[in-house]
């Protein structure tokens, strides 16, 4: 997400309709562009094909499939890269001399590098758009690009909330008890982001050629039934909300499908949104020691199981 965490910017936004949490994305055989995608079916979420129900607990030791020694770069934005706040690396603050990318040690990269025998490395940071993949930024870090070579076995991508002004639409609905007359206007970002996505992953994949790629989706905040006890947002809103976060990932889904690689966590279980108690994403973050609008440490470890269960 752009700007200090601790910023009032962010904090103004902090109710942000779930668009904001769009911020901010697998085994050493390579992936050819003519394989079909493989979405996650949010009926079912198990690490090992069971169709047991992720739970919000700890991580799993490394076992069986996952215990081989696989080298994996973890791209993407704020959805990545920030878990708890008590998690957050205090070099990827800002303040001391490194990046402002707050990454987490307990946001899905982390939690997959506990349950595996995995080489990781991530390089995710709020505020990536696609074209920011390439660049390098003294608030972000080197290019996120710099860190794939034919040695890596497995990338993860988020991206594409950024590209598309959630921010913007986040703090403008935040004013308002309905913005949904903006959602013709937002609704045209998405497709836009279609063909530098693409592009993207094919740059990976020449980077990386023998590596399994994987886009990773957005959690979805919003229940098909609002709950005004809970979020900050009219019933209006939150359906738009939810149509966005849907439309975000349908869009992914087509990328996924049309270069030939996998996608997960684009579709968001029964129960889990953040209106439910056993919440992946949380409206405010205070209830759940999160950033608003971004996963929660249960959200993050649905999603490190979620790419497992491709292993």
């Amino acid at each position: 997400m752009g700007g200090h965490l601790v910023g009032s910017r962010l904090l103004r936004s902090a109710a942000a309709v779930a668009t904001a949490a769009v911020l901010a994305v697998s085994g050493a055989v390579a992936t050819t562009p003519a394989a079909a995608a493989r979405s996650f079916d949010g009926s079912v979420a198990s690490a090992d094909g069971s169709g047991r129900a992720i739970g919000s607990g700890s991580a799993a030791p490394p076992t069986g499939r996952h215990t081989a020694p696989l080298t994996y770069v973890a791209m993407g934005d704020s959805f990545t890269s920030t878990g708890s706040i008590v998690g957050m690396d205090p070099m990827t603050f800002g303040s001391f001399g490194g990046d402002t990318c707050f990454r987490s040690g307990d946001n899905y990269p982390s939690r997959i590098r506990e349950m595996t025998g995995w080489r990781v490395h991530d390089v995710s940071c709020r505020g990536l758009r696609v074209p920011l993949a390439y660049t390098s930024r003294a608030e972000y870090g080197p290019p996120q690009m710099n860190a794939l070579h034919p040695g890596v076995d497995v990338v993860t991508l988020q991206v594409g909330g950024n590209d598309t002004d959630v921010l913007q639409l986040a703090e403008r609905c935040a004013l308002t008890a309905d913005c949904t007359h903006l959602e013709a206007e937002w609704a045209a970002k998405v497709p836009r982001v279609v063909p530098g996505l693409r592009q993207l992953v094919r740059d990976i994949r020449a980077r990386a050629p023998r590596a399994r790629i994987l886009l990773v989706g957005y959690l979805q905040p919003f229940h098909p039934v609002p709950c005004l006890d809970i979020a900050p947002y009219s019933a209006a809103n939150q359906h738009f909300g939810r149509r966005h976060v849907d439309r975000l990932n349908a869009m992914l889904r087509d990328v996924a499908h049309a270069e030939g690689v996998e996608i997960v966590a684009d579709r968001t279980p029964p129960g889990h949104s953040a209106c439910d108690p056993d919440r992946w994403t949380s409206f405010l973050g205070v209830d759940a020691g999160a950033v608003p609008l971004h996963p929660t440490r249960a959200g993050h470890l649905a999603t490190a199981r979620m790419i497992l269960d491709r292993f």
